[in-house]
């Protein structure tokens, strides 16, 4: 009996830690986003750099839990089947579809290598869903507090420059206060989501401190300040077109956080005209790089229009636009021609098909249930995530956002909690050993597919300062890292 109370311990001791860890990954991502957009993480890497090699990290790590926990394999196993059959079927055709797209590609590795990142990413969303289902308060509060770090820190970055360019008095050249990204276009991709939900805590805890309620008014206010110094037509646009749609679709629910954004940001615009234009004695200038002005944009666009149509059904292989030759940039500047151009006409129309099926329920099981989530105090949170999401998108379509490390892990999140409030609690039923099996083998070869290209480049990226394009590199970057395309066999 001796010998069996410390082996029992020690079980107990196993089943904790594997009951916490998705949370501890969670709380990993919230360091992510409160830190990644301010400050070096990785000395040796350049930004982009280090912000996808910790992206890939965090997913990593979620979907280890399958390989090595059983209850982990289960509850993901739970998250999957409380989808409807016909997502279940879409999101497997697809893989199996981008798996033969891979196959069949001109770089295999490379094509593997998006195809598993995107599978994890999915599993990524499926570890926040689980989370939100039975850590509510705790996730909510802890992603918004990484936006409101995140946000302060940037700012007090950017503001910082500014006034120290005004002491100075030099000309100010945009974007020369904004940094942490190798592009400004890549800021504003990570912003996107998070405008919607950066002033949600003003409406979701109103018992706060009026000290906190400043400090949140104040960020929100510096926020939008942001947006309109990046001289982002297409981000401002995608923000407009999800307001509108938001209010359009929730009607009269919608106007208090609606109304909250349209105060905030006319008070930034107010606050942008006053520093960049009418402050005396300074003199701007801009000289923000237009990787994609509208002639170069639509010259993308026909590119991938052309590979679509010339491989309807498996697309020329995921990561492939970057592979062809290129001087504009290694992706099209628009999430559905990509996917088109690279999984093919099939994956693209599932995944139009999907998402739209859950853009609808979303606001039908809002007012399903209004009043069970007007009792938990949740309104609020379900418009704001809905807007998120129709911002990310909506910028999607004239940007990178499913390209970049830091918008594709902030995408997953969003639809990871949308998915866990949605689906408030997972079926019961016991998963069987083949479906465990099954689920297994899925994230095992996703991780080892990962794994094949990205351990041989982050080596390379250690022992190489200045990491500079291979010769037989033809499309301009980046795309998974920062120098951007494919390598060519060499002739």
């Amino acid at each position: 009996m001796r010998f069996k109370q410390p082996i029992i311990y020690f079980k107990q001791a196993v089943h904790l830690s594997f009951s916490h860890y998705s949370i501890a990954i969670f709380f990993c991502f919230c360091l992510f986003i409160a830190l990644a957009p301010s400050f070096d993480l990785i000395s040796w890497a350049q930004r982009y750099d280090e912000k996808r090699i910790v992206q890939v990290i965090l997913v990593l790590l979620a979907a280890s839990q399958i390989l090595f926990s059983k209850p982990g394999a289960k509850h993901f196993l739970r998250m999957l089947f409380s989808l409807p059959r016909l997502s279940r079927w879409g999101l497997a055709i697809v893989t199996l579809l981008g798996l033969i797209s891979s196959l069949t590609a001109p770089a295999i590795k490379y094509a593997i290598l998006e195809l598993g990142l995107f599978i994890l990413l999915v599993g990524f969303s499926f570890t926040v869903a689980l989370l939100i289902q039975r850590y509510n308060h705790i996730i909510i509060g802890s992603l918004f507090v990484a936006i409101t770090v995140s946000a302060f820190c940037y700012e007090i970055t950017f503001f910082t420059s500014y006034i120290g360019i005004f002491i100075q008095g030099n000309l100010l050249f945009l974007p020369e206060p904004f940094s942490g990204f190798s592009n400004i276009r890549f800021f504003n991709q990570f912003q996107i989501w998070t405008l919607p939900l950066i002033a949600l805590p003003l409406l979701l805890y109103p018992r706060l401190f009026a000290s906190i309620r400043g400090l949140l008014i104040i960020l929100t206010i510096g926020w939008w300040v942001l947006l309109f110094a990046s001289q982002s037509r297409g981000a401002q646009l995608a923000i407009t077109l999800a307001l509108t749609l938001t209010l359009l679709v929730f009607r009269k629910d919608a106007w208090r956080p609606v109304k909250l954004t349209l105060l905030t940001a006319t008070a930034g615009w107010l606050l942008y005209l006053f520093l960049f234009f009418y402050i005396p004695d300074l003199e701007t200038s801009s000289r923000l790089a237009q990787l994609a002005e509208d002639p170069a944009r639509l010259q993308l666009w026909q590119q991938a229009l052309r590979m679509a149509t010339e491989n309807p059904w498996l697309g020329v292989g995921p990561m492939h636009y970057a592979y062809y030759p290129n001087t504009i940039a290694a992706h099209p500047h628009n999430g559905l021609l990509q996917i088109a151009a690279e999984w093919g006409l099939p994956s693209t129309a599932i995944l139009v098909i999907l998402v739209g099926r859950g853009s609808l329920a979303w606001p039908r099981r809002y007012f399903k249930d209004s009043d069970v989530l007007e009792k938990k105090g949740e309104l609020p949170l379900w418009i704001a995530l809905f807007c998120s999401l129709m911002a990310g998108m909506a910028y999607a379509f004239v940007s990178g956002v499913i390209v970049m490390p830091l918008s594709q892990t902030l995408f997953a999140v969003i639809v990871g909690l949308m998915l866990g409030l949605y689906h408030e609690t997972s079926p019961t039923s016991v998963a069987s050993a083949h479906q465990i099996l099954l689920l297994r083998l899925v994230a095992g070869a996703a991780m080892a597919g990962l794994l094949w290209t990205l351990l041989p480049d982050t080596l390379q990226r250690i022992e190489t300062d200045n990491l500079v394009p291979a010769k037989n590199v033809v499309a301009f970057g980046p795309r998974f890292w920062q120098e951007g395309g494919i390598p060519h066999p060499e002739q």
